[in-house]
């Protein structure tokens, strides 16, 4: 697989957002799976814990929190809209934004995607570990390579 195969995904444009992202950004179509975005991630770590020559860390920015705990958060450098994984490998890098099967990402992780993707950052939006472990091959990462 190519990183031509993740093309934009038609399914999408009847969010709105097609417009809005980034047509470099791959997202991977929408499924009926009711798996919770939470547990999603943790089978991406989990795949991820176990490749050899891979490093990456969780961005915990989701979930309420007081006014007191938001506003120390930005001051000690949160970042709304960050992507919830960045993954870093010997010669690239990558960062993926977790959804569940039907929602997309909220405006603000939409202008921090687009932001980084401008940047020149590998970005994407991914509901599996299969979608994510495609993804990050079609980039080079050693995923397949188990410790």
């Amino acid at each position: 697989m190519n990183a031509l195969d993740f093309a934009w995904i038609d399914d999408i444009a009847e969010d709105s957002l097609r417009s809005r992202l980034d047509l470099g950004i791959y997202v991977q179509p929408k499924d009926r799976d009711e798996t919770s975005e939470d547990d999603r991630q943790i089978a991406v770590v989990k795949r991820l814990k176990n490749c050899h020559g891979v490093a990456f860390h969780a961005v915990p920015n989701g979930g309420r929190q007081s006014d007191w705990a938001r506003l120390r958060g930005e001051r000690m450098g949160v970042i709304r809209g960050q992507p919830d994984l960045g993954i870093d490998w010997t010669g690239g890098a990558a960062v993926i934004e977790m959804k569940n099967g039907t929602e997309m990402p909220r405006p603000d992780q939409v202008d921090r995607l687009n932001r980084l993707h401008r940047m020149g950052k590998n970005v994407a939006v991914c509901r599996t570990v299969d979608g994510a472990v495609a993804w990050l091959r079609s980039l080079g990462a050693p995923v397949g390579e188990q410790r």
